[in-house]
């Protein structure tokens, strides 16, 4: 019943990632916590994201601007390692509190914001979003927000925009994978779970760009960050009185 439930999650957060280009990080990590402790269900969505990010490099890797991935990558990488030392230092209960307030205040950023936010794609501004992008990534696979403002920025055209930060993505997944099986972070049990979730995330990605790219994008936005919104704070009530 479990491996029916997580491909339902991660098929649905594929699909939002499908329709909008955003979401399935945030979408799977606010789920999977009321299925599993916050330290199985990370390792777990970290999987997925690998996978999403993987199916998307196939088709555009040809695109890839190496040289304005580089930095923002390396940094990531960087705060990578800080977001799953977090991880691994604070009880479930504390990143679930964690999580609710980053879902909240991610939700409220893109209804209010956007990613109208204005930065100059200069070196240091690579290197600040790339280590806020890799600790939110490591430490809740919610590594979207600071790499879409820089590389939207940098004013790439569609397809190198896509394939340059789907990159960066696959490239921090694949390492927080990796960091944690050498520490022990996975186990034969929460691998077959994200076999599962990988192959949910990747059919609901399909799916949601077959059935809803002809969709009002603004309108599918406001309503995805409005139940990301009642998620968060209902993942931080939740936690609070436990």
């Amino acid at each position: 019943m479990l491996y029916a439930l997580v491909f339902l999650i991660m098929f649905a957060a594929g699909s939002i990632q499908g329709a909008c280009g955003f979401g399935a990080g945030l979408i799977g990590m606010s789920l999977l916590p009321l299925l599993f402790d916050y330290k199985t269900a990370l390792p777990i969505m970290f999987i997925g994201a690998a996978a999403i990010s993987l199916r998307l490099i196939l088709v555009t890797y040809r695109d890839v601007d190496w040289k304005l991935f580089l930095v923002p990558t390396l940094f990531s990488i960087f705060g990578r390692v800080i977001g799953l030392l977090i991880f691994k230092n604070f009880t479930s209960l504390t990143l679930n509190i964690f999580l609710g307030i980053l879902i909240v205040l991610i939700s409220l950023f893109q209804m209010f914001w956007g990613y109208r936010l204005r930065i100059r794609p200069s070196t240091t501004n690579s290197m600040i979003a790339g280590t806020l992008s890799g600790i939110l990534g490591g430490l809740a696979s919610a590594s979207g927000p600071p790499l879409v403002v820089y590389y939207m920025n940098a004013k790439l055209d569609k397809s190198t925009y896509i394939a340059t930060i789907q990159a960066s993505f696959f490239v921090g997944a694949l390492f927080s994978i990796t960091l944690l099986a050498s520490s022990g972070g996975y186990t034969l049990s929460s691998l077959k779970y994200g076999a599962f979730a990988a192959a949910g995330i990747v059919a609901g990605s399909i799916a949601g760009f077959r059935l809803f790219h002809k969709m009002n994008r603004d309108v599918l936005n406001k309503t995805i960050n409005l139940v990301l919104l009642a998620m968060g704070l209902s993942l931080v009530i939740k936690s609070v009185l436990q």
